[in-house]
């Protein structure tokens, strides 16, 4: 479901990218992006939500998910997307590997050739065929294509998500004190 104007999906059915502006029934075979340069927003089943920036909806990129009995699947072909979840297992794909955890708030950037993520809520873990790295709330990995992935290093990780905010509703009657405006 679509939270803020500016998603679009290439959509299998139609063979052709369609701007969202209402929910709407997903394949696997979908996938969903930005519609223009700025962020945008969308819900999977009220227990996952995406803020995609630089997230290009064509048949090989975008982002894709389904849905199992145990988990969400993302697979994340190119482009940042900030993923907060809540009372559901994840397993997050990108060329570089596997993403897992519950309850978490996260960025992944994947661009040409390696994934970075940032967590800033809860612990995953980040798994490929030469390695695994369980990364913690206020660290970041990052991980090039044919490598294992590395240590955790420090991050500032509220800074690091702060772009997503652009999509948060805004207050009609601003509270001084309490928040930004």
């Amino acid at each position: 479901s679509p939270m803020t104007a500016g998603l679009a999906a290439w959509r299998d059915s139609a063979k052709k990218v369609e701007n969202l502006v209402q929910p709407v029934r997903a394949s696997a075979q979908d996938r969903f992006g930005c519609a223009t340069d700025r962020p945008a927003r969308m819900e999977i089943d009220s227990k996952v939500i995406l803020t995609l920036r630089g997230v290009t909806p064509s048949q090989d990129e975008g982002i894709a998910f389904a849905r199992d009995k145990k988990r969400t699947r993302i697979n994340v072909y190119r482009g940042s997307v900030i993923t907060e979840s809540v009372n559901a297992d994840l397993l997050l794909q990108t060329p570089e590997g596997r993403i897992e955890g519950k309850d978490a708030y996260l960025l992944v950037e994947v661009t040409e050739g390696q994934t970075r993520v940032v967590v800033v809520d809860g612990t995953l873990t980040f798994t490929n065929d030469l390695g695994k790295v369980d990364v913690p709330a206020g660290s970041a990995t990052t991980v090039a294509h044919g490598e294992a992935p590395g240590a955790p290093v420090e991050a500032d990780a509220e800074k690091e998500v702060a772009w997503g905010r652009a999509c948060d509703p805004k207050n009609l009657i601003p509270n001084p004190g309490f928040e930004d405006g």
